[in-house]
């Protein structure tokens, strides 16, 4: 699949750290399905919610362990199938679809 358009969604929220991602194609057929329920302890999802903060403060030179732990803990913990899928669909653009409950700025 070259150039392909995808949607991605989430469903079934039951709370900050625990959703469903579902991915389909342009004809709404379902490439991918992913439950996330992530531990809202987990030291690596509080990172996680500011790679960019976080990655400037970690040590000069210890950069490409942290961008390579923190895209593992995203790949696996977060994306998963829904990850693997979309790589498959290299290149893809992905429409992704937040419900306004979800969304920080409802109004927009």
């Amino acid at each position: 699949m070259a150039g392909v358009t995808v949607r991605l969604c989430i469903t079934d929220r039951t709370g900050p750290s625990a959703w469903t991602w579902i991915l389909t194609d342009e004809s709404g057929a379902t490439l991918a399905e992913q439950r996330v329920q992530l531990d809202p302890d987990d030291p690596s999802l509080a990172i996680a919610t500011d790679l960019y903060r976080n990655l400037w403060r970690t040590e000069s030179g210890s950069q490409h362990r942290f961008l390579t732990r923190m895209g593992a803990f995203i790949a696996d913990r977060i994306l998963g199938d829904v990850g693997r899928a979309l790589a498959a669909c290299a290149p893809v653009t992905a429409r992704v679809e937040v419900p306004e409950s979800v969304s920080p700025n409802p109004e927009n």
